[in-house]
């Protein structure tokens, strides 16, 4: 945790390292010419004050009250116009980077090195680099001051996670680096992040076209490549996402890589990005599967039938036709079968998909292995609660309930992945769980009790049980939780019981 962060305690919304900088707007860019031109003065005056003393305290004060980073490059254009000595600009900027307890602070830190360090200062952007908040500037920083360095860059995305990662290998898109290529292609298939973030980059940085051209393969560089197409595909129904639409070589990869699927062995990994390809080249867009029904159906609705970027018609069916051929080799079933049996949850999961991408039904074995194991994978719980018919999530509702009854503490801030399953489902089929979701309303743990809150939403229309207006009633006055007592109030107003909030 940094020194600003709230604490686990505090019922706030918390985004991944990094990843608010991303999807918050940076403001106009008048209003980050005056931000940056406003800030100068007291700029100037910490630097002429050799970052000591009240100076410095009002530049800190004036750079936590900006809420926008729109402000930093033209502030950057300011300060070296200005030609301060760079010894002084230096002195503030490491003032700023290594005693800051706030992270806009530390970050205009960073980006000031960028025009003003020395050799010895790379030893601390390299530090600070390593937590994914202050990745991206500590890159683009080292960059700035001492020039291409796509060596350090790479040996620090090696132990960089999340979107620290994924900000190193944006500033490597263009390396020429065989090796640095090779990297960012096979690091791709491993990690879903980097994936997700970067893989149009690691199609066309690694020249996916020209190592999928070499006669044969290896397993790591296949799966890697399967995975890249599969999530090219499946960004097609995000706007603001590089999709396989901005791949130029996007029908020569998807057919090479057909050609290599179509003499190899079946393996579990190669399902998905398969069926993706199918639903893609026969017009059904090839939108990700495991996402929520509610939102995939209106992602499908935005790219079903879309005409396929560079593709011929002839291109296109040869290409589906292929890709049927394969799917249709009598070697993924007894991989599936296999998988399905194996007690390593990766190789489970992969089957368990696979097998919902061949259309099987796969609730039953879901259900046996959570009776087994209650707390194993959460994922599992999604795949459950998607496939279960009304008698199956019967089933699956007495399993959850043998979990939650031993109200176990809930460490965290985030709102258990197995609950939220159980919540999709109850919203499939209204007025089910009352039993778990009155344990969940009884309950000490606060999350559990969020729960039951949450859960007598999904009965919609239908009505409560007696005892459940008491319950919740009770958690609108007293539950030790804001939001939990704000929202049990918002249930019975909305359900029309605003008069029993008050009841004994």
């Amino acid at each position: 945790m940094l020194p600003d962060d709230p604490s686990l305690e505090e019922d706030v919304l918390r985004f991944a390292p990094g990843l608010l900088d991303r999807i918050l707007d940076p403001g106009t860019a008048l209003s980050a010419e005056q931000v940056a031109s406003s800030l100068m003065p007291s700029f100037v005056e910490a630097a002429s004050a050799s970052a000591r003393g009240e100076p410095y305290v009002v530049l800190y004060r004036r750079l936590m009250a900006i809420e926008q980073l729109g402000f930093l490059d033209p502030f950057l254009r300011r300060v070296v116009a200005s030609r301060l000595p760079r010894r002084k600009v230096r002195s503030v900027a490491l003032r700023l980077v290594t005693e800051s307890a706030d992270r806009l602070p530390v970050k205009v830190g960073i980006a000031l090195l960028g025009i003003c360090a020395r050799r010895q200062d790379e030893r601390i952007l390299l530090t600070i680099a390593r937590h994914a908040e202050f990745t991206d500037y500590a890159g683009m920083a080292i960059t700035n001051a001492f020039g291409s360095r796509d060596d350090v860059l790479w040996e620090l995305a090696k132990v960089t996670q999340g979107w620290g990662r994924i900000a190193l290998v944006q500033q490597l898109a263009s390396t020429q680096r065989p090796e640095i290529k090779d990297w960012i292609l096979r690091e791709s298939g491993r990690d879903h992040l980097l994936l997700g973030g970067a893989s149009l980059i690691a199609a066309e940085t690694s020249d996916l076209r020209k190592m999928l051209s070499a006669d044969e393969i290896d397993d790591e560089l296949c799966v890697a490549a399967g995975a890249i197409l599969q999530t090219l595909i499946e960004d097609r129904g995000y706007s603001a996402r590089d999709s396989i639409d901005d791949y130029a070589d996007a029908p020569a990869a998807i057919g090479l890589f057909l050609d290599h699927l179509g003499h190899r062995p079946e393996r579990l990994e190669f399902i998905q990005p398969l069926m993706t390809i199918i639903d893609y080249l026969e017009l059904r867009g090839g939108i990700d599967r495991n996402m929520s029904p509610k939102f995939r159906e209106k992602l499908v609705k935005k790219v079903a039938g879309r005409p396929l970027v560079g593709w011929t018609e002839g291109e296109r069916a040869r290409a589906a036709t292929l890709a049927r051929w394969v799917i249709r080799r009598p070697g993924w079933r007894p991989a599936i079968e296999d998988g399905l049996r194996s007690s390593d949850r990766w190789v489970f999961y992969l089957a368990v998909h696979a097998a919902m991408r061949l259309g099987d039904d796969v609730f039953p074995v879901l259900l046996e292995r959570l009776r087994q194991d209650p707390y194993g994978d959460e994922i599992m719980w999604h795949d459950a609660a998607r496939s279960a018919d009304e008698a199956g999530f019967d089933d699956l509702l007495e399993v959850a309930f043998t979990r939650l009854s031993d109200h176990r503490p809930h460490e965290g801030w985030v709102f258990p992945m197995w609950l939220s399953a159980i919540l999709d489902g109850l919203e499939r089929f209204p007025g089910k769980g009352w039993p778990l979701i009155r344990e969940g309303l009884t309950s000490d743990v606060m999350m559990e009790r969020r729960f039951g809150i949450n859960g007598m939403w999904t009965f919609g229309g239908t009505p409560w049980p007696r005892e459940a207006i008491t319950l919740v009633a009770a958690l609108s006055r007293s539950d030790p939780d804001e939001y939990n007592r704000e929202r049990a109030a918002e249930l019975l107003e909305d359900h029309g019981y605003p008069g029993r909030v008050s009841t004994p």
